[in-house]
Order: structure tokens, then C-alpha cells, then sequence
């Protein structure tokens, strides 16, 4: 089974869940019947975080605003923290710290890191219902260096990709690079 096919199969085993949760990803999820005619999910939203990143921590509250504004719209959030750096109770501090509803998928091999190609959190990767990539980088150019933040955001890279996807466009710019902290 390909990982998109594994990633699809996790999403939708994890909407059924209301609350944000933590989900060990792995490669013995069973294949089961799935209708991927739905036509109410616009695409998958995978947020790659870290518990002791300070731009993960400053980017908590514009990722809530955005979750409560899209996962209505049909647009499955997911935290994702890779490797085996951090304890569970380290990761669910971080998450009810920050009260971040969506779910997360702790993915301690790396597998979704390395298929997606991520080394920077935060960094965001939305797919579509297929897997296919839509957009990867950054949520915008707050910092657009380690440790340099502009006073003001003058690209909502994240928002800009999620409304175009909302509205059937095509996204103006689906590669950005992320500022950050290295996956470990």
C-alpha cells in the first residue's frame, strides 16, 4: 500500500474523532473500503510542528484561527511531529497549552516527513483528496529568517493556498520556504 493510500485511509479514520488527539502513525493500518467520492473534502492540511520550536509556539494562535475558519470548509487539519525526540506527555503540554483542536500524528519513523519532503517546522504540506500536492512551505513571511520577524505580514502563504483551493483557482505561488526549526 503507497503512503498516499495509507495518509487517506488515517484521515478518515481520524475525522470520526472530535477532539485533538494524538494518532501513532505506522505501516500496519488495514486496508479498508473507502469512498473518495466525498465531495465536501476539499484537501488535507499537514502541519509539521515541534513542541520546543518558538516560531511553532508564535504560530499557534494564526494555526487555530485558520483551522476554526477552514475545517468547516472541508479542510482536515493535521499536527504532525516527527521522530522520537519528544515524550507524549511533552507533545499533549504543547497541545493543551496552546489548545490546538486538530489531530495530530506522531510520526516517529519519519515516514510522512520523508515523503512529503519535510525538514522545517512549521511547514505546511496541503494535499488533495488524491494526495497529490498542492502546496508546501511556510503560513506566511512573518519571519523570513532565523530570528527576523517583519512588524507587519505582507503574504499569508497559507491562506492565500487554502482560499484559492476553496474557490477552484489555481494557487498563485505552491512553494514557499519555510523559516524554522530542523525536523529532529
Amino acid at each position: 500500500m503507497t503512503l498516499k493510500a495509507i495518509l487517506f485511509i488515517f484521515f478518515l479514520i481520524l475525522t470520526t474523532l472530535s477532539k485533538a488527539q494524538i494518532v501513532f502513525f505506522n505501516d500496519t493500518i488495514n486496508r479498508t473500503e473507502l469512498n473518495t467520492n466525498d465531495s465536501t473534502i476539499m484537501a488535507q492540511v499537514y502541519l509539521f510542528l515541534s513542541p520546543e520550536c518558538p516560531l511553532c509556539k508564535s504560530y499557534t494562535s494564526t494555526i487555530n484561527k485558520l483551522y476554526s475558519q477552514y475545517q468547516s470548509k472541508g479542510f482536515i487539519f493535521f499536527g504532525v511531529i516527527s521522530g522520537t525526540y519528544y515524550s507524549i506527555s511533552f507533545i499533549e503540554e504543547f497541545i493543551n497549552r496552546y489548545d490546538l483542536k486538530f489531530k495530530f500524528l506522531i510520526d516517529s519513523n519519519k515516514k510522512i516527513a520523508n515523503q512529503l519532503k519535510a525538514s522545517i517546522t512549521p511547514e505546511v504540506f496541503i494535499l488533495d483528496i488524491n494526495g497529490s500536492l498542492l502546496y508546501s512551505g511556510r503560513i506566511d513571511d512573518w519571519a523570513y529568517s532565523l530570528g527576523k520577524k517583519r512588524k507587519n505580514i505582507t503574504d499569508h502563504n497559507l491562506l492565500n493556498a487554502l482560499e484559492d483551493i476553496l474557490n477552484s483557482r489555481t494557487i498563485k505561488n505552491p512553494k514557499t520556504t519555510a523559516i524554522g526549526c530542523y525536523i529532529e
